[in-house]
């Protein structure tokens, strides 16, 4: 009997049989291979959060970030299948042929095969549909419908296909450029956004035109000078991309240039290439995601029209779809003065009918003209064009016209009389009716008196209609009498914009003040509050821009550089043409939410099969069948599964670790010989040699995980020295079993020894004493992804009911400190992920408390009100537990993580037939925590 006695309460003599030795260089092996996994899946959490930020629509990106996004994400996902693979020895190497899979459909996502066109280099308009916009672009393919299908009087000219703009990229070695600057550039850095546009256009501007395609535009030209007998003809040069004029306008976006004769057609058609590379440009197109890779430009070359006035028509009221009259705006000259918000145009509504009638009309004040440059039209010879000629509509450079200034008299007249007016809305009628939708028509007249329509595409109509609203009782009007361009609200501090202001520095949600309404403005409008203009057109450049990013917006508010100052906060009313001073909470009630920008564009719907690759999660029970390589689906679904057979994998750790080399004793008052293997900044390798056995004391410790282990198993409160009090019951039960199982003989014994494998970070902590095992297994670091603790305990020298009762008390205690607990027999797995590593911390010294507490405590479940007393005062803080204990009520609790230990309130635990909830298995991972809540 004493022998029995001697068994059970001391520590029992170590197994004789021989062990296999395992050095510490393979556990370090395996560490790093554990780290690189845990690293890989750190990284891919990262890219999955920022596919999902991008998802959102809210951030504007390109293409490039997108294939970066992809590339690194297949990437990783083969290096943590890898690391899962060589972890464990081979045992999961069908994983790897999975992530290989899914990185290749990843690269497939952004490696759409595009083939530029090589012919036509030009067709006439006569050649061209409506149906030819992916060769000739938006414009180009509706003046050729207008010409070829529609008989409306369009000056005579021809197309320069896409195919000519891909023969001078590949010779300007554009292609490599436009990817290298897709990657590299960041979409909000327009200092080096501009710097590398710029490197682009030089490089056209720098090529030769390739020679076939010069002869082709060259012979062009002179098959259009001989059909309309102009021997001096010259020729407008009109930007047409691809995309343009269709679902986007690209209003003002590129370059028109105007006035241009043969000698200089070739260097201009350069330039008009050259400016799908504008910052401008550039910026529009990242802001509705279209990659420029992707992109080409067309250009229209047409014969030039000297205005008597110019302008623009609206078939339909475009900021209120319930109006459905005609809008007209003109002005004197060429149509820059209009398009570029250069003057305060003429304005009229027109009902419609068979013939159209003039309802109203406004006749603006326009100060000063663009026409054509005398000296170019009459130069020196047919070709003799002015040199250096550029400008245009949507241009800011000076181009081949000039501003005229006008008298008094003649700024106050009307440009179109009403029969011209008549004639121009029935064209815009037949227009609606031929494309089906409402157009935004640009238009000129000559000074013979002939129509011309220069340009078509599909007006946007704002879905919500202007409202009128009454002046704010209370609130102060600063302005009012403006036109708006774009109904809505918006509220913020002054940015006064002027030609010389740097647009980098107007700050999101700004309230934009400009002299006018140029369309140089645009790559601010998707961060500003709203706009407003002392001089604009509704049917300008500017104003289709707003309606695209759905900006409020007020032109012709004269005085609005000197009545708001800068850094002024105000309220604009773009519905009523109002701004007050400050904000004013009524008014914001009719403010609208803003469409996210990247939502369904070319690169959002690139991104969406990113995600769709990526960020579903499928494989959610670790102990379901499908939790297979052979059903991953998704890069998520891969990081779940190798994460959670990781885990797996490091605990078998513990069974490598008996009679393991390199092993060093932690002297220590500790109920365990406990020896460490340090697999990297887990030990002071210069700490002193406690004793003969060359152990080291616990100062020698740095492993955080462990440090915290130990000082809840060395906490003077639960280190007892002395036997528990026996109940009888328990000892008969012990007596019985080792009557039946010898130790020499008993399968269930395990040695007297304990390990920790352990880094600075890491804890593998394996507990082998007597009739017990326990398995902790932690991680704590700096991404709260990746931390865990894992923990799984088993066994005891009573019988089963006595040892499945300690397990369900144990079970108690962990659920009500917050892990996923899974009980089975005698057996108990539970884990805690994805907490701060201090609260870990916290969690580890309850363990090591835990372990201690737990010892033993088999013997002492007498009956079922054992086990939740048994969990009760261990929550209470009372480690000294009889089966004659009273409950216990107050004393210290044990502390959930990021609490005061000393304050937390002992909670009751949950009723025991609840049972403990069903967590995600006991291999997987995220294990046990003394404290943290439940997910």
């Amino acid at each position: 009997m004493a022998g029995l006695f001697s068994r059970l309460f001391r520590r029992p003599a170590a197994q004789t049989a021989p062990q296999q030795v395992v050095d510490a260089e393979t556990f370090r092996n395996k560490y790093k291979l554990f780290r690189a996994l845990l690293n890989a899946n750190a990284r891919l959490s990262g890219l999955m959060a920022e596919v999902e930020q991008l998802m959102a629509g809210d951030v504007v990106f390109g293409l490039g970030q997108v294939r970066q996004l992809a590339t690194r994400m297949g990437r990783d996902a083969v290096a943590m299948a890898q690391s899962l693979r060589d972890l464990s020895g081979g045992r999961h190497k069908g994983l790897t042929a999975v992530a290989e899979r899914l990185a290749g459909e990843l690269a497939h996502t952004y490696e759409t095969p595009f083939t530029p066109p090589r012919k036509p280099l030009v067709l006439a308009h006569a050649e061209v549909d409506r149906h030819m916009a992916d060769l000739v672009g938006g414009k180009n393919a509706n003046l050729g419908e207008l010409v070829s299908r529609a008989a409306m009087p369009v000056p005579p000219g021809f197309a320069v296909t896409t195919a000519g703009y891909w023969a001078v990229a590949v010779a300007a070695g554009l292609p490599a450029e436009l990817r290298a600057m897709e990657q590299d550039v960041d979409p909000a850095d327009e200092a080096a956004l501009a710097a590398r546009c710029a490197t682009l256009q030089r490089r056209i501007l720098e090529t030769d035109v390739p020679p076939d395609l010069a002869r082709e535009v060259l012979y062009a030209f002179d098959d259009l000078r001989a059909r309309t007998g102009d021997a001096g003809l010259r020729v407008s040069l009109r930007s047409s991309a691809l995309g343009e004029d269709g679902r986007l306008s690209y209003a003002g976006q590129y370059l028109t240039l105007l006035n241009v004769g043969r000698r200089n057609v070739l260097t201009a058609y350069k330039r008009v290439l050259a400016g799908l590379f504008s910052p401008r440009a550039v910026s529009y197109r990242l802001l509705h995601g279209i990659p420029s890779e992707e992109t080409g430009m067309s250009v229209a070359v047409m014969a030039m029209v000297d205005a008597r006035c110019s302008g623009v028509l609206y078939t339909r009221n475009p900021t209120d779809p319930a109006d459905d009259r005609l809008v007209v705006n003109g002005a004197w000259g060429l149509g820059t003065s209009v398009v570029d918000g250069e003057v305060t145009p003429d304005g009229w509504r027109l009902v419609r009918g068979d013939p159209p009638r003039v309802v109203e009309s406004e006749i603006g004040r326009k100060t000063r003209r663009f026409v054509c440059a005398q000296e170019t039209l009459h130069g020196d010879g047919p070709d003799g064009d002015a040199r250096g000629a550029s400008g245009a509509s949507g241009a800011s450079e000076a181009d081949g016209t000039v501003a005229e200034e006008l008298s008094e008299a003649q700024a106050g007249l009307p440009c179109l009389a009403e029969d011209e007016l008549v004639e121009l809305a029935t064209y815009g009628q037949l227009l609606e009716r031929h494309f089906g939708a409402p157009q935004d028509v640009e238009w000129a007249v000559d000074k013979r008196g002939r129509l011309f329509i220069l340009q078509t595409r599909p007006l946007r109509i704002d879905a919500e209609a202007t409202r009128l609203t009454p002046a704010v009782p209370g609130a102060q009007m600063l302005l009012s009498g403006g036109e708006c361009a774009c109904p809505g609200v918006g509220a913020g501090l002054v940015a006064l914009v002027g030609p010389d202001t740097d647009l980098a520095e107007v700050p999101r949600g700004a309230v934009v003040v400009a002299p006018k309404s140029s369309p140089r403005l645009g790559p601010v409008l998707h961060r500003a509050a709203a706009l407003v203009a002392e001089v604009g057109s509704l049917t300008g450049h500017l104003a289709s821009l707003a309606r695209e990013f759905r900006v409020p917006t007020v032109f012709n508010l004269p005085g609005a550089l000197r009545v708001l100052e800068e850094g002024m906060r105000v309220t604009v009313d773009a519905h009523s043409g109002r701004v007050y001073r400050g904000l004013v909470p009524e008014l914001m009630r009719l403010s609208r939410p803003r469409r996210p920008l990247m939502l369904d564009t070319p690169v959002h719907r690139v991104l969406s099969r990113v995600a769709e690759l990526s960020t579903p999660l499928n494989l959610t029970d670790p102990k379901a069948r499908t939790f297979t390589p052979e059903h991953v689906q998704t890069v998520h679904d891969l990081m779940r599964y190798a994460h959670e057979m990781s885990y797996a994998e490091m605990f078998r750790l513990s069974d490598m670790t008996t009679g393991s080399g390199g092993a060093v004793k932690i002297d220590a008052r500790l109920p365990v010989d406990l020896y460490a293997i340090d697999i990297g900044g887990g030990l002071d390798a210069a700490a002193p040699a406690t004793g003969k056995n060359g152990g080291v004391s616990l100062d020698a410790v740095l492993s955080a995980p462990l440090r915290a282990l130990l000082t809840g198993m060395t906490d003077p409160a639960v280190a007892r020295r002395e036997p528990r009090p026996v109940h009888l019951g328990g000892l008969l039960s012990v007596v019985t079993r080792q009557m039946l199982e010898p130790p020499n003989q008993g399968g269930q014994r395990f040695g007297d020894r304990s390990y920790a494998v352990v880094s600075d970070r890491y804890l593998n902590f394996s507990s082998r004493v007597g009739y017990h095992y326990g398995v902790l297994d932690a991680w704590c670091g700096e991404r709260i992804d990746n931390n865990y603790v894992s923990f799984q305990f088993r066994g005891g020298a009573a019988d089963d009911v006595r040892r499945e009762r300690r397990v369900r008390a144990i079970a108690l205690i962990l659920t009500r400190q917050g892990f996923t607990v899974e009980t089975v027999g005698d057996r108990v797995a539970a884990r805690l992920t994805k907490r701060p590593a201090a609260e870990l911390y916290v969690v580890l010294e309850s363990m090591g408390r835990l372990l201690i507490y737990t010892r033993q405590l088999d013997m002492l479940m007498a009956d079922e009100n054992s086990v939740t007393l048994a969990a009760q005062c261990f929550l209470a803080g009372r480690y000294d537990f009889s089966p004659y204990a009273e409950p216990p009520a107050g004393q210290r609790t044990e502390a959930e993580p990021g609490a005061d230990r000393e304050t937390a309130p002992c909670a009751t635990p949950p009723n025991e037939n609840e049972g403990p909830n069903g967590g995600d298995g006991p291999s997987g991972g995220d294990g046990p925590s003394g404290g943290a809540r439940a997910r």
